[in-house]
């Protein structure tokens, strides 16, 4: 009669099947997964063998859900109960993506303490602490990061067409704003400003020198072209020369950049290694990107000279380049939103 008793109740209380248990299984957790502006897959995955002693061109994962059900009942000063389960199981292999073992990587790089985060909007003198306590050869991930694409990189992209020789002036001319280079919208705002003597939608402009500028800007886009470093130096989408508490350097591959313009537009996420601190009475020189760069700035700076005084582009790649105290050189490895 007990057992009846029990049964009954494992019947109102109510069960499920293993299918409805393996079907509840490899659910997505919900989480929007971030757009990658850039990712060096080669450095996860060199890091991460390390930690992990090699890696696996694929993974078995088994899961597995265990359901159970307890009834009881109690009549004349005696108690029976019963219990009941059901458990499912299933087994997968999957190949990890580029972007697996790089959540891979993060998540052993924090539970080694290796990781450091860090608000890069917190005030000057907060990051300068917090980076100070940064060993070199240990991992950032550096928060609500503003990157600015350098004037050189984008005079480089800028395709200038049948107008090109005004578009060449103007887009120069408009450079260190902090704004996207554009074409009529600067013309304009340079004639209201007396830097212009007339302008004409379409490219026509009184200013001397445009085609030498254009030849000049072209030279510009042929190193684009060879996939050269970028020195990224900034944290918060200024053109100042003068650092905002820390003085940062991130060098990519321009190849390696997302070509999607809106993923480094606003905050970002960067993760990355920090393989060199610039302390007091020191500097760093990022010698490749100048190399890369310079004798091209430098020419356009020279044909521009009746523009604009000063070393334009060549004094921006000076200062990218260049890391003063309190510095940090980080290699990043994953830049996302």
């Amino acid at each position: 009669m007990g057992a009846s008793a029990v049964g009954l109740a494992w019947l109102f209380i109510g069960g499920s099947s293993s299918n409805d248990l393996a079907q509840s299984l490899g659910q997505a957790p919900g989480i929007p997964p971030p757009d990658y502006a850039y990712l060096d897959s080669a450095r996860v995955a060199l890091y991460l063998g390390q930690l992990q002693g090699g890696l696996a061109r694929s993974e078995q994962l088994s899961e597995q859900l265990t359901q159970g059900r307890n009834a009881g009942l109690s009549a004349g000063g005696v108690s029976v109960g019963g219990s009941a389960g059901s458990s499912a199981s299933r087994e997968r292999v999957v190949t990890p993506t580029a972007t697996a073992r790089f959540y891979q990587l993060l998540d052993l790089l924090d539970r080694e303490g290796y990781l450091h985060r860090i608000d890069v909007s917190a005030p000057p003198k907060m990051l300068v602490r917090e980076f100070a306590q940064v060993p070199e050869g240990t991992f950032v991930q550096l928060r609500r990061c503003r990157l600015r694409i350098p004037s050189y990189i984008q005079l480089a992209q800028l395709n200038f067409g049948s107008s090109g020789y005004f578009s060449a002036t103007n887009a120069y001319q408009g450079l260190g704003e902090g704004q996207p280079l554009t074409y009529e919208a600067r013309g304009v705002a340079r004639v209201r400003a007396g830097r212009l003597k007339n302008f004409l939608g379409g490219g026509v402009s009184m200013v001397r020198g445009e085609a030498q500028i254009a030849r000049t800007m072209g030279r510009l886009a042929a190193v684009a072209k060879r996939n050269p470093r970028v020195p990224f130096s900034t944290c918060d989408g200024s053109p100042a020369a003068k650092p905002r508490g820390v003085d940062l350097l991130f060098p990519v591959r321009l190849g390696a950049l997302s070509s999607e313009p809106t993923l480094l537009s606003g905050p970002v996420t960067i993760v990355g290694k920090l393989v060199r601190s610039v302390r007091p009475h020191d500097e760093y020189v990022d010698q490749p990107s100048l190399a890369e760069f310079e004798a091209a700035a430098r020419a356009v700076d020279n044909a521009a000279y009746l523009l604009d005084e000063g070393e334009k582009l060549s004094g921006e790649l000076a200062s990218d380049a260049t890391v003063l105290a309190p510095g940090a050189v980080i290699l990043p490895i994953a830049i996302y939103k």
